[in-house]
């Protein structure tokens, strides 16, 4: 049975089984980026947790078993709408918790990563 807790979600590509690695890095960046990383990855997968259980589960199903909004309604029985919020919810708060610690770092990178399957 795949392991379905909130950390393995950032750490594999739920279409493929496997987390991609991302390029790597110039030569003297290689231990900030991999260190920045780990810390990224790890910041996410609490900020997950941390979510209100039905946010999280939306989040999750989303993420993890690549369902639409429509799937996640008739599984969960609630409207599509209600998964739309949920999700954006959920986004919001991993940006903001996110930005909390990493200030600088730029919403559209931090928007790929979620939302590459790079998690």
């Amino acid at each position: 049975m795949p392991d379905t807790s909130p950390l393995s979600f950032a750490r594999r590509d739920s279409r493929l089984g496997t987390r991609p690695e991302f390029p790597p890095p110039l030569d003297g960046e290689a231990s900030d980026s991999h260190l920045i990383e780990s810390e990224l990855e790890e910041l996410i997968g609490r900020l997950v947790n941390n979510l209100p259980e039905r946010c999280r589960t939306v989040f999750l199903l989303n993420r993890q078993e690549c369902l639409s909004s429509r799937e996640i309604a008739e599984i969960l029985s609630l409207s599509e709408s209600t998964v739309r919020v949920q999700l954006k919810l959920a986004v919001d708060r991993i940006v903001a918790g996110v930005r909390k610690y990493y200030p600088d770092l730029k919403l559209i990178s931090l928007l790929l990563l979620l939302f590459s399957g790079r998690l």
